[in-house]
């Protein structure tokens, strides 16, 4: 795990790469708050399947991730 100082400053950088060079990342987290801050679309797994996928316009809150998540049998 890393330190928070060390968690912001790579996630900076990822986030000004994406900027520059347009490049797209698939990053994996159980950290919901970062997932809202640098996705622009979330998917939420549950035993190893996607169950809901939730386009990021900013406004997401929690219980839109959460809800509903065993209603999506395949993706």
């Amino acid at each position: 795990m890393l330190d928070v100082s060390t968690q912001a400053s790579i996630i900076h950088l990822l986030m000004e790469l994406q900027r520059k060079f347009k490049v797209a990342y698939l990053f994996i987290t159980h950290d919901v708050e970062l997932a809202k801050l640098i996705a622009d679309r979330i998917a939420i797994m549950h035993d190893g399947r996607v169950v809901k996928v939730v386009e990021n316009n900013g406004g997401i809150k929690n219980a839109d991730l959460l809800s509903e998540t065993h209603t999506l049998s395949t993706f």
